[in-house]
């Protein structure tokens, strides 16, 4: 990636400790003038805004400097333009869900809300802190189709092609309908694909959801399985994000009756709770999320695991996007928060070809539809790399391992 892109290690260096403080809840006591001061300069600006987007927490940012840094805010009219434009987006994105809502409960469903259409308006100061790209809501497998239905009939449709929907229905886990105007509502069914190695199982998330005081419509998953939902979605995403993870800290920090023992049982049974321990250090260290020790304790992962993560400095790599121009990277992030069995098996498919995903040629047509098919490559050049890979982090560790094994410091 050139060093000019907003997701670049420049822009890491540069912008990265600014951004993860404006992230912070307690923004103000990590900014002061001297921190604020590089917005002064119209081209800093310009790239924070372009920064702050591509981590998804533009909105967060901007708010935040209104609230700690007004003055900051004041210096750039581009600022404040765009503070309007997260807020217009914020209440369009609110009223949307709810009126989604108002048509599937008409229809006798009655949804959880997941991601960012739940979290937006419950944990966040105000909704324009959460971006969201569309509404994501959790049904019965039998209940789809009826809420396909129902949205048709209020204008929306099923977009592409019915291969590509077929392809969503055998091996993805949701259904996506829009409307005219490019408004998007995915009806899930499941949160995990089967070639995922880690599992959350959707009828506690329908059974154990919560009315959110004060919205009668609104039902949201319990802030456990939130909190393990949005570690899923790290690892999808690929550590890539910093949106994400800003939902830990919030969902944390907005459920102080956390029950920390069923988190931890269900992130076993899951098959997550290594990568919840690094997810939890990694806003600890960067967010000052507040996690008891002994949970801390309780969960962390052996030594060798430690080891190797520290050497991946997943919260560099965040900053830096990493996973988006080292595919070894992200490949060895994702093997070593598996167990030592399923780290086996992973490597093992990996070596037979067997761990493609069949829904490459729909994420590739989304992506760059005009793109040629790209030839697949051999497992054992695949391998090649990543020892390769895996052998330069070795020879830094040499030179020295971060303190901290989540990379923060």
């Amino acid at each position: 990636m050139p060093d000019d892109q907003p997701g670049s290690a420049r822009a890491a260096r540069e912008l990265g400790p600014l951004l993860v403080a404006l992230c912070r809840r307690d923004a103000g006591e990590h900014l002061g003038d001297d921190a604020l001061g590089v917005l002064d300069d119209e081209e800093i600006r310009a790239r924070f805004i372009d920064y702050a987007t591509v981590h998804g927490v533009l909105g967060l940012a901007l708010a935040t400097l209104q609230r700690v840094g007004p003055h900051a805010l004041a210096a750039g009219a581009v600022f404040r333009e765009r503070l309007h434009g997260c807020r217009r987006r914020a209440a369009a994105m609110e009223l949307g869900r709810d009126r989604v809502l108002a048509v599937l409960r008409a229809a006798g469903l009655e949804p959880v809300a997941l991601k960012g259409a739940a979290l937006q308006t419950t944990v966040y100061r105000e909704a324009a802190e959460r971006d969201l790209g569309d509404i994501d809501l959790l049904l019965p497998r039998d209940q789809i189709d009826r809420a396909v239905a129902a949205l048709e009939r209020q204008g929306f449709f099923v977009p592409g092609t019915e291969e590509a929907e077929a392809g969503y229905r055998e091996h993805h886990f949701h259904v996506r309908v829009q409307r005219p105007d490019g408004f998007i509502v995915e009806l899930h069914w499941e949160l995990t694909r089967v070639i995922e190695p880690f599992h959350l199982d959707p009828a506690a998330y329908l059974a154990e959801s919560v009315q959110v005081p004060g919205a009668p419509q609104l039902r949201i998953p319990r802030p456990e399985l939130a909190l393990l939902h949005i570690v899923t979605e790290m690892l999808r995403d690929g550590l890539d994000r910093l949106t994400r993870l800003v939902d830990v800290d919030r969902i944390v920090a907005a459920a102080p009756a956390m029950d920390w023992k069923y988190l931890e049982t269900a992130a076993r049974d899951a098959r997550l709770l290594p990568s919840l321990a690094l997810a939890l250090e990694m806003s600890r260290d960067m967010l000052g999320t507040q996690v008891p020790d002994e949970v801390r304790t309780r969960i962390r992962p052996p030594v060798g695991v430690r080891f190797h993560l520290a050497l991946l400095r997943p919260a560099q790599s965040l900053l830096r996007q990493r996973s988006v121009t080292r595919p070894s990277w992200l490949t060895l992030l994702q093997l070593s928060l598996l167990s030592g069995e399923r780290r086996t098996v992973a490597i093992a498919r990996m070596f037979r070809g067997e761990d493609a995903d069949p829904l490459d040629w729909l994420w590739r047509s989304i992506m760059t539809p005009d793109a040629p098919a790209t030839a697949p490559v051999r497992p054992v050049v695949r391998m090649g790399k990543l020892a390769v890979y895996q052998l330069g982090l070795y020879a830094r560790g040499v030179v020295g391992v971060p303190r901290s094994w989540s990379g923060a410091r």
